[in-house]
């Protein structure tokens, strides 16, 4: 992702990330399943990720 988040993040602070030309196999009827995690770290016990998150996939 970028740019990486660190230090004080401010409310509405966007990142994004691409990831192309990937070629794998999928048979008919396979799912397909989108997966995101985040982590933190420091003093703080008050840590929340509120995300809108798409994805696509092109079929040839």
């Amino acid at each position: 992702m970028a740019p990486s988040l660190t230090g004080i993040i401010s409310t509405g602070q966007s990142v994004y990330g691409y990831t192309g030309n990937l070629s794998a196999s999928i048979p008919a009827g396979t799912r397909v399943m989108l997966v995101f995690s985040t982590t933190a770290s420091g003093i703080s016990l008050i840590n929340t990720t509120s995300a809108i998150v798409s994805g696509g996939i092109a079929i040839s």
